[in-house]
């Protein structure tokens, strides 16, 4: 018998029993890698947006969005979405894990210790920081992701500076003087912020 396959690929008999069963592993040439993203990042993406994703053995792909799920899942509230990328030499198996990036809209961020953010009386998570006069306010900031030695920050406009060190001896209303981490590294035993007298 025969068999003949409308599609470039592969057959893979398996038998179960007295039943041979075809399973067909299609090799295009293109591959898609799936994952689902929350509610509140599908609207930061479209189809036709450039995105990569990254191979456990740190294998970078480049590709587009190519598929958008209009419908979220009723369980975790997140939409499917499919990356194509190219897969000339048929080395992308199917079920490797990967970690998908997406490019989103451009927004200011800044790196931080974990350590630095800090609960204000109303239970918001932000960090302290220092106005041009000086004077210690909080500022409510929105985590935008987890980095191997920080974690990305937004909402904390450019003109103030995060205080980074002495954080937790200093309330909003004080006024402080800075002194830049440069410049606490090439002057040991200099406190970063101390309260004017």
């Amino acid at each position: 018998m025969n068999k003949v396959a409308i599609y470039p690929g592969t057959f893979d008999p398996i038998t179960y029993g007295h039943i041979d069963v075809i399973r067909r592993s299609l090799k295009m040439v293109d591959k898609l890698i799936i994952a689902d993203i929350s509610e509140k990042l599908i609207s930061q993406t479209k189809i036709g947006a450039k995105a990569h994703a990254v191979l456990q053995g740190g294998r970078r792909l480049e590709g587009k969005i190519s598929y958008i799920s209009s419908i979220a899942d009723v369980n975790t509230r997140t939409f499917r979405i499919e990356l194509e990328v190219p897969n000339p030499n048929y080395d992308i198996r199917d079920g490797i894990t990967a970690e998908l990036f997406l490019q989103g809209d451009e927004t200011q961020a800044q790196k931080i210790s974990p350590a630095t953010l800090v609960l204000n009386d109303k239970g918001l998570v932000g960090v302290r920081v220092v106005d041009v006069k000086n004077q210690v306010q909080f500022k409510e900031a929105e985590i935008l992701g987890n980095h191997e030695n920080g974690i990305w920050i937004t909402g904390v406009p450019s003109h103030y500076k995060i205080i980074t060190k002495g954080h937790e001896f200093v309330a909003a209303g004080e006024f402080v003087k800075t002194v830049l981490e440069i410049e606490m590294a090439s002057s040991k035993g200099v406190d970063q912020f101390a309260p004017f007298g």
